[in-house]
């Protein structure tokens, strides 16, 4: 299965490198990804890692009054970021031709040392952020 798995994703990986002619298609998608799409890819990634794995760790750990944490980080999580910030970031990155946060950033605030900086917090802070969510299991 392991290998069935690999081969598949290099596969779908080389599909979609052929099927892309540029930066902009790579980051954003041609902005036609629909929002459902955009959800559950978000879902899978930082919620399911930080809320089931490193709140399911901490649980353990601390008890099963922690669980509260979980459903606030989904619910919560999801509305803010989906139904009241999603619509409005993705029609001001539309408009200023962003293709990440920090380009939006920057290109909102017409500074690039914005954007530089919130680049340099995403790379320095993921890592440290990645970590601390596998050392919660």
């Amino acid at each position: 299965m392991t290998v069935l798995f690999v081969i598949a994703t290099m596969a779908l990986g080389w599909y979609g490198y052929k099927q892309t002619r540029g930066s902009n298609e790579f980051l954003v998608g041609t902005r036609k990804m629909s929002p459902v799409i955009l959800a559950l890819s978000y879902g899978a990634t930082f919620l399911s890692a930080s809320a089931i794995v490193g709140f399911g760790g901490q649980a353990a750990k601390y008890g099963m009054s922690m669980v509260w944490l979980v459903f606030l980080n989904l619910f919560v999580g999801l509305v803010v970021a989906f139904i009241i910030f999603g619509k409005p970031t993705r029609r001001l990155g539309k408009k200023l031709g962003a293709y990440t946060f920090s380009d939006l950033l920057g290109k909102r605030f017409k500074s690039p040392s914005i954007r530089t900086l919130s680049a340099l917090i995403i790379l320095i802070g993921m890592p440290i952020y990645c970590a601390a969510v596998m050392l919660a299991v």
